[in-house]
């Protein structure tokens, strides 16, 4: 693999107090022959030798540039006065950015990568009594799904689910815990199997996600 440009810039910053932030960003551009996009290309063939007489030919890309930001607070409202009462409360949120895309691509010119959503963005808002209970609920948000197809014909649609989460402490280092994911049943594309074009191929791509789910269980520590 040749890298022909790549930094790197974190940021973090812990306050120690209320709130605490941390920040970071990156940028490679890669070259061709090594830990590269690995490219289903649907090229034409016998109509025994694949469906639709298209064949699958697998072969790295060239040029592509990752570039993103991740971007995180964590904020502890109230903080001294719930810490009298043996209480806290944490709001936290992190999100990201990916911006993958090919470099002047012969075939896909400036598209972006396939599999990857662009905008990530997950935030929790948890309450704890200390040594009795907590509760906590979670937000991911996805605006838009990522691109099925290097030829970006056609994206997973974007969703936002929501989990809930409790537990109760029943003895020393003893806790009974349950939670709520997807709370809403909310349907999602949860993973997508990327190829060339899916306008040429129309193949199934798209893993659903998890529907309203309850589990709930014993942790123990010693």
């Amino acid at each position: 693999m040749a890298l022909t440009a790549a930094a790197a810039l974190a940021v973090p910053a812990g306050l120690g107090g209320a709130w605490a932030w941390h920040a970071a960003m990156v940028l490679a551009a890669l070259g061709l022959g090594g830990a590269l996009p690995a490219l289903d290309a649907a090229v034409t063939g016998s109509v025994h030798e694949g469906a639709r007489g298209l064949v699958t030919v697998t072969a790295n890309a060239d040029n592509t540039v990752h570039q993103g930001l991740e971007f995180g607070l964590d904020l502890r409202p109230f903080k001294q006065a719930l810490e009298v009462n043996n209480q806290t409360l944490r709001l936290s949120a992190a999100y990201t950015l990916n911006d993958f895309s090919f470099d002047g691509d012969a075939v896909y010119g400036d598209n972006d990568l396939a599999g990857v959503s662009r905008h990530v963005l997950i935030a929790e808002a948890r309450f704890d009594q200390v040594d009795a209970f907590y509760l906590s609920a979670t937000l991911r948000y996805i605006s838009d799904g990522p691109w099925a197809d290097y030829a970006n014909t056609e994206r997973a649609p974007g969703y936002e689910t929501v989990q809930i989460t409790a537990g109760v402490t029943l003895a020393d280092g003893i806790v009974l815990f349950g939670s709520v994911e997807n709370l809403f049943d909310t349907r999602f594309i949860s993973n997508v199997t990327t190829n060339a074009n899916q306008r040429l191929t129309n193949e199934a791509l798209y893993t659903p996600g998890q529907g309203r789910a309850v589990f709930g269980g014993l942790r123990a520590s010693f």
